[in-house]
């Protein structure tokens, strides 16, 4: 198995992300290789700090080097930086991708150019028109996958629809959730409550999940307060939404760990200080993998864009899972039934 990780392009530094990729070779076995995509003189520099690392544990043998010209930034307009960058880190490591020459790509680089060089680059899926971002959140019981969570800003019922059985694949691959329970995102648990187009999605997704060999569980429509209370494995909704959801849930959820470390931390109780550090386990975003790219033939993994150490590995770690429990297949065969 190898693994891409492109460390330009981060609001953190590559030294940072690149530490995440020698802790985690370290720990991995010998069948695991990772493909690090660098420009010529970030290579220098990391060599330069990490040589003695490469020395140890055979980790040098696990690591490959692939050098390119250029790299995309957080400011540039995606849809042009895909097509007038070709040697970027991000677009080598897709290429790669596409072709076999990799079995994951990671990155915490441009989420609009990562989506459009997926698009052109990987073949779609049959039965999915446009890729998505899937993102898990933590929940009172499990974990939850959101269906989109960035790659579209605006969606047709289909694209809600697809988005519910591409969630539903992954809760089955990551979870073993047999039959997931789906929710559409609204402001209101009445089906005729939403724009037209969610409407349509809810009629759409009550019909097939009557179906007597139907693989989902429809419950209906989600508020943002129900979210967390652990009611559905996947939660449909447009990108455009989503994102906001998932930022905000992040942005509260930092503000109030922060506020508890803060406030507690003359406490000398290790009881108190067990439950904050089960606290930050459960609702740190870097605590959980990155975004994945869906709809596409491959697995693409999106980390945070201020990813730290901490979540890269996470990243990474979930890419690996997701090669070896073949979710690509997975998805392949859930998009078959929407043809």
């Amino acid at each position: 198995m190898h693994i891409g990780v492109d460390l330009m392009g981060s609001k953190n530094s590559p030294e940072q992300l690149f530490e995440a990729v020698l802790e985690i070779s370290e720990k991995s076995d010998e069948m695991t290789k990772f493909v690090v995509f660098v420009t010529n003189e970030i290579a220098a520099q990391l060599l330069g700090k990490f040589s003695p690392n490469f020395l140890q544990n055979n980790v040098g043998s696990k690591i490959d080097l692939c050098f390119v010209s250029d790299f995309i930034t957080m400011d540039d307009e995606p849809l042009s930086a895909v097509r007038l960058k070709k040697g970027s880190s991000l677009s080598v490591g897709i290429n790669q991708l596409g072709k076999g020459k990799i079995d994951a790509f990671v990155t915490s680089g441009n989420t609009g150019a990562l989506i459009a060089c997926s698009a052109i680059s990987l073949n779609p899926l049959a039965g999915l028109e446009r890729p998505a971002l899937l993102a898990v959140l933590p929940t009172k019981d499990t974990s939850l996958a959101m269906v989109d969570v960035g790659g579209n800003v605006s969606c047709k019922p289909q694209h809600l629809v697809q988005y519910a059985h591409i969630g539903a694949a992954y809760q089955r691959c990551s979870l073993g959730i047999e039959v997931p329970k789906i929710g559409l995102l609204n402001i209101g648990v009445e089906s005729r409550k939403g724009t037209s187009e969610v409407r349509e999605a809810y009629r759409i997704l009550e019909k097939q999940a009557g179906a007597p060999d139907s693989k989902i569980d429809f419950v209906g429509n989600v508020e943002g307060r129900e979210v967390f209370e652990g009611k559905v494995d996947v939660l449909v909704t447009d990108g455009f939404t989503g994102n906001v959801l998932l930022k905000t849930s992040e942005g509260i959820s930092s503000f109030i760990l922060e506020y508890l470390q803060d406030t507690m931390k003359e406490s000398t109780s290790e009881e108190l200080h067990h439950t904050l550090d089960s606290l930050q386990r459960h609702f740190s975003y870097e605590e959980y993998p990155g975004a994945l790219v869906c709809g596409v033939e491959g697995v693409v993994v999106k980390c945070h864009g201020a990813a730290t150490k901490k979540a890269m590995i996470q990243s990474i770690k979930g890419a690996i899972t997701l090669v070896q429990n073949q979710l690509t297949e997975k998805i392949k065969q859930e998009s078959n039934n929407l043809q």
